[in-house]
């Protein structure tokens, strides 16, 4: 089982490589959508991300979503869930 420092080093390494893959997909779509956006949480299908507040959350889900997924099948290998 890994350690919470050890959780907490993959999350952060794998959000900073979904945010260069969409910093290099369009930065400006990374400016407005993911720029706030903070890793919370990681499991193995899962990553949590922590925004400024529910409608911030509701705009991401209808706007970037599907990028946001690219980006994290790409960094992770496997299809995960955003929470």
């Amino acid at each position: 089982m890994k350690t919470f420092e050890e959780t907490t080093a993959e999350c952060t390494r794998l959000w900073s490589e979904v945010s260069e893959y969409l910093k290099e997909k369009s930065e400006a779509l990374f400016q407005q959508w993911f720029a706030c956006v903070v890793p919370l949480e990681l499991t193995d299908a899962e990553i949590t991300l922590g925004v400024p507040d529910d409608f911030f959350a509701d705009m991401i889900r209808a706007n970037a979503m599907s990028d946001l997924e690219e980006a994290l099948q790409r960094a992770s290998g496997k299809s995960m869930t955003v929470n």
